[in-house]
């Protein structure tokens, strides 16, 4: 199966197999703008339609023409029962599909669903506004997102967004993420002295001794100062003594409460999301909304798609929904957090961490503000 592109009409079909021809069709248009200023272009839709009687075995290529226009970040391929493959394509300065990545799609009635980035400073000609698309249609629903502080010499990391509402695992599309917050250098003596500080911040020692004063006994002097040819004391109770107090002892209660730097604990957070994005146990959701309260469905979200064994469920809100709240409670593996509670400590003693896309914003906003800020030169140290 061969298609190619023939100007900005799109794709055409040059071949047909069985009864039903294979129909390529590209719909965008995003209107002119000056290519140096940064574009956000709404989303693009691509549908392709195979046969019913396709053989097995069929190759799809790509087309050998790389017209300009958004990136082919990924593809999602749906067959017929419902099962989906996942095809990601990396783009390199705006290619689309390259010849040598060819898909074998054995089964038959395939909807191939694009997703396009976030943020994309690409920009298409002759390009028709999907701002408003028709019903089923498999576009994007994740909102661009335009990142603050962005470095000129690096790329933004780019993550599924997940649902929540099924327990089977369905991908709404690509969200950029920051790289100063989550592609920073892992800095693992930082997190070890934030691991450190808040182990050790909430202790507090009970180990207690009485001094001479505070044990029974000793009031008189046992022998006169003079005369015996013995030592001179005055208290039987004196630290000397056999059963007497103790000098420097430990007092209760000892707090070890101190307070570490405050960009040490800064690069802690940015190390630690960065390390979980890294080790792809960082997971991006769009909401909190399940279905039911429970518990066996969170259980079997998180042994289907192979979360854990433990799981941190952070929003930006302290008042999560119901039914995620009522079932996560009987769950012990299994906790949730406010973005303003997110810390190392928790990060590292669970095994996924799942953001919601407000989390992500808020985490976001406030880290970039104190990595970026010009009223201080502290950071600079770290």
């Amino acid at each position: 199966m061969d298609f190619s592109f023939s100007g900005a009409s799109g794709l055409e079909k040059n071949s047909q197999i069985g009864e039903k021809t294979s129909l390529v069709s590209l719909e965008s248009r995003v209107p002119k703008v000056d290519p140096r200023e940064h574009y956000v272009p709404p989303p693009v839709r691509v549908l392709l339609t195979t046969c019913l009687n396709r053989p097995s075995g069929v190759e799809v290529s790509a087309p050998s023409y790389e017209p300009k226009g958004p990136r082919f970040d990924s593809w999602l391929v749906r067959d017929e029962d419902k099962s989906i493959s996942e095809v990601i394509y990396p783009h390199l300065r705006g290619r689309m599909l390259s010849n040598n990545v060819v898909p074998r799609l054995a089964n038959c009635s395939l909807v191939i669903k694009r997703f396009n980035s976030t943020t994309s400073s690409m920009v298409q000609e002759h390009v028709e506004d999907l701002s408003e698309p028709p019903p089923n249609r498999h576009v994007s629903t994740i909102p661009s997102r335009k990142l603050a502080f962005f470095p000129p010499f690096q790329a933004p990391r780019q993550v599924w967004v997940e649902n929540l509402d099924t327990q089977e695992e369905h991908k709404l599309g690509i969200i950029d993420l920051h790289p100063d917050v989550f592609a920073a250098d892992p800095r693992i003596d930082i997190i070890h002295k934030n691991m450190v500080w808040q182990r050790n911040y909430r202790y507090v020692s009970y180990a207690h001794t009485k001094t001479r004063a505070e044990v029974h006994g000793g009031g008189r002097k046992p022998w006169p100062q003079k005369g015996l040819g013995k030592a001179r004391h005055g208290s039987i109770r004196s630290p000397l003594w056999r059963g007497g107090g103790i000098a420097h002892g430990p007092r209760s209660p000892t707090p070890h409460f101190y307070m570490l730097p405050f960009y040490v604990r800064v690069r802690g957070l940015t190390s630690m999301l960065s390390v979980k994005l890294a080790q792809d146990d960082l997971h991006i959701v769009d909401s909190l909304d399940i279905p039911t309260d429970d518990p066996q469905y969170i259980e079997g979200l998180i042994e289907s798609r192979n979360w854990g064994p433990s799981v941190l469920i952070i929003d930006n809100t302290d008042i999560m929904p119901r039914n995620i709240s009522a079932a996560s409670d009987q769950v012990k593996h299994v906790n949730l957090m406010p973005v303003y509670g997110l810390n190392v400590y928790s990060m590292l003693k669970h095994d996924t961490l799942v953001l919601t896309m407000a989390a992500v914003d808020q985490l976001e906003e406030k880290l970039l503000f104190h990595l970026n800020r010009t009223d201080t030169s502290v950071q600079k140290k770290f």
